[in-house]
């Protein structure tokens, strides 16, 4: 069974900052629909970015309802339906002894 994580990340969407929700892996089940790779933000000035480097590449999660939108963090309720819906667990467990190494960790999840 699978575990996925999910975070926040700040993303710069057209002129506009969105704290957005991001996948650590390409999930499967009903959420594969929902998920874009992005461009991540760069780690130096040095470096590329470019989505086929996978350092760079993040999965961001689209909004069930208008899937040509990126998900944003005020919008977590419409995921966490989706997933309860669709036969996902959120392991409430294993996210409570993992919160303290994660800043913007929002919760682990499995199908």
């Amino acid at each position: 069974m699978p575990t996925y994580q999910l975070t926040t990340q700040i993303f710069l969407d057209k002129d506009c900052y969105k704290k957005i929700i991001v996948i650590n892996k390409d999930p499967s089940g009903a959420l594969a629909s929902f998920v874009k790779k992005i461009k991540g933000p760069k780690l130096s000035p040095f470096q590329s970015n470019n989505c086929c480097e996978n350092t760079y590449c993040q999965r961001a999660i689209l909004n069930p309802h208008q899937p040509t939108d990126i998900l944003c963090m005020s919008q977590i309720g419409l995921l966490f339906s989706f997933l309860l819906d669709n036969g996902y667990t959120i392991n409430t467990h294993l996210t409570e002894i993992m919160q303290p190494n994660f800043d913007n960790l929002i919760c682990f999840f499995s199908i």
